[in-house]
């Protein structure tokens, strides 16, 4: 391997002309090829990605220097999950392995980094993945994100999605259930004590209060539930087909009752 190798200060002489040793190198390289527009194939097949990358080193002398591509060997390498399954942008400075003898192999070299500008966002409490414009896929049975204070984010394919902040109250959706709960008194990762659930499915909605009551709706109606129900309003309407001229009637039955100025029903 390269690192059993003596130690030694190359020329530039030794960048621009290559170094013939026949063992595994790490190489400098920018992605593309400086004669060619398209720089990666995906084989739909194989699941294999290549991409085409240029060595810094081993340019040619008689060929002006250009400080922001690669100009020396051509090589056809792979992508790796080191980087994601990432493919680089055109020009962009990657890192590439490449094992002792078998760099002219396509896809056998693999790029293990990309180098460039740090985001603006890093620093020293905050680290920092940034794709630019790309799209971003993760793909596993089961993802979770969760900070040090006990608030977490679960995505998988058993338990649907759940979102729950250290407290315990949280989200839940399901194929065909979503699930909102508020909960109290729970120290992270603790069972604590629900106070209000939301329940939407594809037949109802409900909503329950442990000291209060429910309400119920689904494809039989509306059930409202409670030590006492009240309904609030200017105009308040019950019944198929309420109208101002069917106004409640207040009071004692008969000619003494007076009709209700803001509640109307119909039977």
């Amino acid at each position: 391997m390269s690192s059993l190798l003596p130690a030694r200060a190359f020329t530039q002489t030794d960048i621009d002309n290559g170094d013939a040793e026949p063992h595994s190198s790490v190489e400098l390289c920018t992605v593309g090829w400086d004669d060619s527009e398209d720089y990666y194939h995906q084989d739909k097949e194989s699941g294999i990605t290549l991409i085409k990358v240029q060595l810094r080193r081993g340019r040619d002398p008689n060929t002006a220097h250009n400080p922001a591509i690669g100009q020396g060997n051509q090589l056809t390498v792979r992508t790796s999950s080191a980087i994601g399954w990432r493919i680089p942008p055109k020009g962009a400075e990657v890192l590439v392995a490449v094992p002792a003898g078998l760099g002219h192999l396509a896809g056998v070299p693999v790029i293990f980094a990309e180098t460039g500008r740090s985001p603006s966002q890093q620093s020293a409490k905050r680290a920092v993945q940034d794709f630019g414009d790309q799209n971003v896929v993760m793909r596993a049975n089961k993802v979770v994100v969760q900070t040090n204070a006990g608030h977490f984010l679960s995505m998988s394919d058993a338990g649907g999605i759940k979102l729950v902040t250290k407290g315990g109250s949280g989200l839940l959706i399901e194929d065909t259930k979503i699930t909102l709960f508020v909960q109290t008194g729970g120290a992270p990762g603790t069972p604590g004590d629900v106070k209000s659930v939301l329940l939407l499915d594809g037949t109802s909605a409900e909503l329950q209060y442990k000291a209060g009551g429910s309400v119920v709706c689904d494809a039989a109606g509306t059930t409202c539930n409670g030590q006492a129900v009240s309904i609030a309003g200017s105009n308040v309407f019950l019944g198929p087909q309420p109208t101002p001229a069917t106004p409640v009637v207040v009071g004692p039955v008969g000619q003494t009752g007076v009709g209700s100025m803001s509640v109307f029903c119909s039977m």
